[in-house]
């Protein structure tokens, strides 16, 4: 008995579509082409999110910029101040005029007579610093390394004896004989009277006047 299956060819070129192999990329492309879209817009909702915090964080940074510019600066005026001030102040410390010291020694200097009306002190600092320009041979400023320290004490006195005593001539010798001040005063002339004595009359307790200036030797101060 035979049997004739009249479907079998339609059947047959049904099953080699189903089969077809451009078919199936077809679908796999649509497969891949799914998945590129969905991560495109994975990663562009990313870069949107990237974005908006660059943009936050853009915007605290300018809030904070002025304080950051002020911090630097405060370093930069630290490091200045350690390097600087700071040693300064301490040389200045160590190497400061104590006028108490020659208020102290003036008090064993004093003798019969005499009597101090007014002192002045006066202490004064030099900076100037100059170097040889090697093509002018022209002196040129340029930054201070070294001061000079000068250091005077003028005293006006009242002398109750006769003048003929040359009592303060007695006074500014004894003075400058003193060890505190024979130690500091320089050596040339370490002092110098200004103007002449005004004469006194010790029977009306009339006191002549005199002024004469301490010149205590110059002091060189480094900056380094």
């Amino acid at each position: 008995m035979i049997r004739i299956n009249l479907l079998a060819e339609t059947l047959a070129e049904e099953e080699l579509r189903r089969r077809d192999p451009v078919k199936r990329a077809y679908v796999v492309a649509a497969l891949l082409f799914g998945l590129t879209v969905g991560w495109l817009l994975y990663a562009r909702s990313g870069a949107t999110k990237a974005e908006d915090q660059l943009r936050e964080l853009e915007l605290k940074w300018t809030k904070l910029k002025p304080r950051c510019s002020q911090v630097t600066n405060n370093r930069v005026r630290t490091r200045e101040i350690d390097k600087i001030v700071l040693p300064a102040l301490e040389q200045l410390a160590t190497n400061r005029f104590l006028w108490s010291r020659a208020l102290d020694a003036l008090q064993y200097c004093m003798i019969p007579d005499i009597e101090v009306t007014e002192l002045l002190g006066r202490h004064s600092y030099s900076n100037k610093g100059y170097s040889v320009d090697p093509i002018t041979k022209k002196a040129i400023e340029y930054r201070v390394t070294s001061v000079t320290e000068t250091v005077t004490l003028t005293l006006k006195c009242s002398d109750y004896a006769p003048d003929a005593a040359r009592n303060h001539i007695r006074f500014m010798d004894n003075l400058v004989s003193y060890q505190y001040f024979r130690d500091r005063l320089r050596k040339m002339t370490p002092y110098e009277p200004l103007g002449i004595k005004t004469p006194g009359d010790p029977a009306a307790h009339k006191a002549g006047i005199f002024t004469f200036t301490c010149y205590f030797a110059p002091q060189a101060r480094t900056c380094d």
